[in-house]
């Protein structure tokens, strides 16, 4: 009366099948690179190279992130939200952005406080086996098809015209690194 019983386990795995970098305003931001490369069947990276054309340093960043997944077309899953970029870099008391950001923190130059600009933002041979740790181990995510959508605006300058100095204070914006979901 002796039973076998086996054990099964079950492992996620994140893989990346394509980047785009699309802008809308090249007087803003512009991408020199923007690729996903396959060193082999096991290994492949993403790199990114964003320039900043303005002279002029940018001290009132806003970013938006949301992650989206494929269930009869893409829809808002879990994250969708707009932070203070500037004040997240000063503080990083959020955990959410915090997580995200750790996902490229490593690779990149993208990991102090305003001004940005006008040298070139990098996010440099970004391993995919890092974002698939961090999305299966650190904090899962259940099966599926998912985009990760992010954008970034100077959200204090209508058509990004003259920049506030951070001697003046701007004027205020409600819930800024808050959850909107």
């Amino acid at each position: 009366m002796g039973k076998n019983i086996e054990k099964i386990s079950v492992k996620t795995k994140v893989d990346f099948y394509n980047a785009e970098c699309t802008v809308t305003d090249p007087s803003y931001i512009y991408f020199d690179t923007c690729k996903i490369k396959a060193v082999n069947r096991t290994y492949k990276y993403f790199t990114m190279t964003a320039k900043f054309p303005r002279r002029q340093p940018l001290y009132n960043i806003s970013m938006t992130f949301a992650l989206l997944r494929r269930a009869n077309g893409y829809k808002p899953f879990l994250y969708n939200f707009t932070i203070d970029c500037c004040r997240y870099m000063k503080k990083r008391n959020n955990p959410v952005i915090n997580y995200f950001h750790s996902w490229f923190e490593k690779y990149s130059t993208i990991n102090r406080t305003c001004p940005y600009g006008p040298q070139d933002e990098v996010v440099d041979k970004l391993p995919v086996s890092h974002i698939n740790r961090m999305t299966t181990e650190i904090l899962p995510v259940p099966q599926g098809q998912y985009v990760f959508h992010t954008m970034s605006s100077d959200f204090f300058q209508k058509n990004y015209g003259p920049i506030i100095p951070p001697d003046q204070k701007p004027r205020q914006i409600d819930n800024l690194g808050e959850c909107n979901g």
